[in-house]
């Protein structure tokens, strides 16, 4: 896991559907498990049990090209919201909108397009994510 299970900053319910429903139409970082893609949040919805969202992928160099869409869902209780990530904690979902490190990642995954090693291209990768949120945070 990336980050610990925190409240989110007490927030209310609302308020956190409130931040997720504002980063509809925004490009992000998908990461969950293995998989690290780039994505563009097209609608999301809550309801009492909790968050769903619908997420198209965005073809970039580098990186996984999965089904054009995923839904995501998580309950209230794993759900987690700051300025720039979202975070599931049980099912175990990111996603990442600070515009510097969704560039880094992209370019990353870019020059390591061509490695024929594909766990050396998801480490250089995943490293640039981790580098990202050591430099820029996570709010």
């Amino acid at each position: 896991m990336l980050i610990n299970k925190k409240p989110s900053k007490n927030l209310t319910k609302e308020q956190r559907a409130d931040l997720l429903r504002s980063r509809v139409g925004e490009r992000c970082i998908y990461f969950a498990d293995v998989n690290i893609l780039h994505g563009l949040v097209k609608d999301c919805w809550e309801d009492k049990p909790g968050i769903t969202l619908a997420l198209e992928i965005l073809p970039a160099a580098g990186l996984e090209h999965p089904p054009q869409r995923l839904t995501l869902s998580c309950g209230w209780d794993d759900f987690s919201v700051t300025a720039n990530h979202l975070h599931a904690y049980q099912p175990g979902w990111h996603l990442f909108f600070h515009p510097e490190l969704i560039d880094k990642v992209l370019g990353t995954a870019a020059d390591n397009a061509t490695n024929p090693n594909p766990n050396e291209r998801f480490v250089n990768v995943m490293d640039a994510i981790l580098v990202s949120l050591e430099t820029l945070g996570d709010d």
